[in-house]
């Protein structure tokens, strides 16, 4: 993302939310550009204005979004990781996989749901009654922590890609190469 299209996500900000900006001080509006720009520096441009425009559309206060809002949104365009997809594929496993075929079976999981559980796990949850209803809370509670982590981590590096796939990024009318634009000053 380059200054100036930054610069353009303000302006959109500015005039969509004038009560935000009402009593701002002569150079703030440059300050917050500044650390907006900086946040968002290495993600592409296209991305960052589909997010402000998703939280244009839903945001039903007078007050501009803040950086976590709209970065939220970045990250839930983009990442191919949910907490509920992931805990199906756990219950698929569990209750319709044979144990043997179990060890194969675990490595269509993503690698998250890979860090949580292993092989044993499973084979454990196979063997007891009710362990399925005993272990969502944990699971989702640790998948969000993982989640957030990754696509943080991801975020920061900017290494979009590792929190894509091709089918997401075709739906969402997005190519690799957008995902790959370096900084530009």
């Amino acid at each position: 993302m380059t200054q100036d299209e930054m610069s353009k996500i303000m302006n959109i900000l500015f005039v969509s939310y004038p009560a935000t900006f009402r009593d701002w001080k002569e150079g703030q509006f440059a300050t917050a550009k500044n650390l907006w720009f900086e946040m968002f520096k290495t993600i592409p441009y296209e991305i960052v204005m589909r997010a402000v425009k998703k939280e244009l559309s839903e945001n039903r206060t007078n007050f501009a979004p803040s950086i976590g809002e709209i970065m939220y949104r970045v990250k839930d365009l983009i990442s191919v990781y949910d907490s509920d997809s992931a805990w199906d594929e756990i219950c698929y496993l569990v209750r319709m996989v044979d144990i043997e075929d179990v060890p194969k079976a675990i490595q269509g999981l993503d690698d998250i749901s890979k860090q949580i559980y292993t092989t044993r796990d499973i084979q454990r949850m196979k063997n007891t009654a009710g362990a399925l209803e005993k272990e969502k809370p944990h699971f989702m509670s640790l998948y969000s922590k993982l989640k957030d982590r990754k696509e943080a981590e991801a975020v920061e590096k900017g290494d979009l890609l590792s929190i894509s796939n091709d089918s997401r990024l075709q739906a969402l009318g997005i190519s690799k190469s957008a995902l790959q634009i370096e900084h530009k000053e």
